[in-house]
Order: C-alpha cells, then sequence, then structure tokens
C-alpha cells in the first residue's frame, strides 16, 4: 500500500511539474505599468513604457504616446511637397514630462506597426526626437 501511495504522488509530481513547464514554454507575462522619463544633465533622455500597462495605470498622470501627421501639396512651381511631422510625449506617476519633435521620415516609419499594446521607447536630444524604439510581444500586458 505504501509503495502505490508513494508512486501516486510521484506521479501528481511528474504532473505538477510539467504543467508548470508548459506554462513557462507559453511565456512570462510582463508590463511597464509605470511610465519612465529619464532625463540627462546635457538634455538628452529617453521616455518609454508599454501602451497597455500605461492605460491600466493606477496613476492617471501616465502618458505616453507618438503622433505622425503626414501632408502633401503642391508648391506655385506645381511640384509636389511632403511634409512629415513626429511628436512624441511622456509623462510619468511624478508628472516628469518629456516631448521631442522630428520631421525626418525615417523617425515617422519606426512607428510602422506599433499596436495598442506595444512597447514604445524614445530617446531625445533637446527637443529632437533621436530615435524611436517599437516592441511587440504576446508577454506585454494589454489593457484591461
Amino acid at each position: 500500500m505504501k509503495l502505490s501511495i508513494h508512486a501516486t504522488r510521484m506521479g501528481l509530481a511528474v504532473v505538477a511539474a510539467a504543467l508548470c513547464a508548459t506554462g513557462a514554454l507559453a511565456g512570462a507575462r510582463y508590463g511597464l505599468p509605470s511610465v519612465t522619463v529619464v532625463k540627462n544633465a546635457d538634455g538628452s533622455g529617453r521616455a518609454y513604457g508599454t501602451l497597455g500597462g500605461t492605460r491600466n495605470s493606477a496613476f492617471p498622470s501616465e502618458k505616453l504616446s507618438c503622433t505622425v501627421s503626414r501632408t502633401s501639396s503642391v508648391n506655385l512651381a506645381g511640384s509636389e511637397v511632403k511634409t512629415t511631422a513626429v511628436v512624441c510625449t511622456a509623462t510619468d506617476k511624478n508628472r516628469v514630462t518629456a516631448t521631442c519633435v522630428s520631421n525626418k521620415e525615417e523617425i515617422a516609419d519606426l512607428l510602422n506597426g506599433l499596436s495598442n499594446d506595444g512597447l514604445l521607447e524614445f530617446s531625445f536630444t533637446g527637443a529632437t526626437c533621436m530615435s524611436i524604439y517599437v516592441y511587440e510581444s504576446s508577454s506585454l500586458e494589454r489593457k484591461r
């Protein structure tokens, strides 16, 4: 009788370990519920967070966004003139803010594919956006 109880416990332990391992294969879930703004003394810095985590944050002051505006017009000479404007802003829970702008098409293109729940990071020097990083993963916190 002792042998079968021991075998049953061992069997349950193996099943439990297998279930835990399966859960681990699915990937960890994480979010950056807080927007992080880092400002350096030289005027450079970066801001980042997940859009889903920001929406779910307990701090209503937290904001994170980048917008892209593209326009096309014809000048007096009849040539097409294209204009691109990128504006990224972040406010952390302590109301520290960062804003940067860019008119570079390459910077605007970096925002392609950002979903409602993606991770967004931008770096800046003064008021100029230097780079934008977009990360998509099933492990990111989603809007609740």
